[in-house]
């Protein structure tokens, strides 16, 4: 698959996404307990964390150093179709087959994902 429809691909998430709630529906205090579709195939995790970024609820930060640590590409490809489930269960999807978690920062409103170092843990 070519770079440019993975990226197409990985944009229609975003979409899915950036759908507003109507003026009836409460938003959520916690973006994780969203619904969510993502759909990466091939796709670089920078790239993936990037388009996850997008979001104006919060934003997605990639803790390079402990990637690093760890011995993980940043660029490392991900495939990951998900439909229907809340945002952390995709997240933990997602990333668990690169060996990566997430946690959510609520004071800064943002879900930072990271390796597990002996420094970390």
């Amino acid at each position: 698959m070519s770079a440019k429809v993975s990226r197409w691909l990985a944009c229609a998430f975003l979409l899915a996404l950036s759908t507003a709630a109507t003026p009836a529906e409460a938003e959520p205090k916690n973006p994780l307990d969203d619904e969510v579709q993502l759909l990466f195939l091939g796709t670089p995790l920078n790239e993936a964390v990037a388009i996850l970024d997008k979001h104006p609820r919060y934003s997605v930060v990639l803790d390079l150093e402990s990637l690093k640590a760890a011995g993980i590409d940043p660029r490392t490809p991900i495939d990951c179709k998900i439909e229907g489930v809340k945002l952390r269960d995709a997240l933990a999807e997602m990333l668990k087959n690169v060996g990566l978690k997430f946690k959510w920062v609520a004071e800064k409103k943002t879900i930072l994902i990271f390796a597990e170092t002996a420094q970390n843990e």
